[in-house]
């Protein structure tokens, strides 16, 4: 039969099994010496592979793990990695550090230079972008789970970003990427020069949320 596969019939892709694997990949990539703390960096260049922190490591990567982990395990219905699914939902956990509802990038023990952001790594800030990924990871998780935990963060959350943004009478934006918790914004401030990099990421699941 000709189609669009020429005169070769589709393999069928066994998705449970490719999850599986994908929950094999999540839990070696992690850190145990730095509570499972993911890494975003593999280095390849040097004799021997290596992975390396960076900032995106915490609220970003470490939502993109636990939500991941969650989809794979209602794929699967496996119960592999469940140790460090629970390690690193704990990880998550503690960056909510403020009463203010939103992620904060934690202190760290060891003060490093970032290679993705040129500068170097700033403790206890709430990044924007990191706030839309902790969102989808709150979200899987709620949806999957049911708990009132991830919801009544996620509300939280909401109020924690309203707080940082000016908003004037049917919008608001943001006049800088990052805060730490005692920011509140200037009513005349100038928006940031890139929004879309983090607030156009909110987006979606504010609408998935609602």
């Amino acid at each position: 039969m000709n189609n669009f596969y020429g005169n070769h019939l589709p393999i069928p892709l066994d998705l449970d099994g490719r999850a599986l694997l994908g929950i094999q990949f999540l839990t070696h990539s992690l850190d145990k010496r730095y509570g499972y703390l993911p890494n975003i960096w593999a280095i390849f260049e040097t004799g021997k592979a290596f992975a390396r922190h960076d900032f995106a490591d915490f609220g970003d990567l470490t939502s993109r793990y636990l939500e991941s982990l969650y989809l794979a395990k209602c794929m699967t219905g496996s119960s592999y990695g469940e140790e460090e699914r629970e390690a690193l939902e704990k990880l998550f956990l503690s960056y909510f550090s403020h009463d203010d509802g939103l992620s904060y990038r934690p202190p760290i023990k060891e003060p490093f230079y970032s290679e993705t952001g040129k500068r170097a790594y700033q403790a206890d800030m709430a990044e924007g972008f990191d706030q839309s990924r902790v969102m989808f990871a709150l979200i899987t998780w709620f949806m999957i789970a049911h708990e009132n935990q991830p919801r009544q963060l996620f509300d939280k959350l909401i109020e924690g970003i309203r707080s940082k943004a000016v908003i004037k009478d049917n919008y608001m934006y943001f006049e800088q990427p990052s805060f730490n918790h005692a920011y509140h914004p200037t009513l005349d401030a100038p928006a940031y020069s890139q929004q879309l990099y983090f607030a156009g990421t909110m987006v979606m699941p504010l609408v998935k949320w609602y």
